[in-house]
């Protein structure tokens, strides 16, 4: 069975941020100090901010 990629949707934008959010604590803890991360999150993994782009046809 092959598996699919299925196009991401408006309602995906909540669960992309969480998945972000899980990654990036995870693998970069280490790396930047926390309030970094929280930076990085919330500059590009808003899902207000997924939805502009996915909206957004020059994307």
């Amino acid at each position: 069975m092959q598996p699919s990629i299925l196009p991401l949707t408006s309602e995906d934008t909540i669960t992309i941020a969480a998945l972000a959010r899980t990654i990036w604590q995870y693998h970069y803890a280490t790396i930047p100090a926390s309030a970094q991360i929280e930076y990085m999150l919330m500059q590009r993994y808003q899902p207000a901010l997924i939805h502009a782009q996915l909206t957004d046809p020059n994307m």
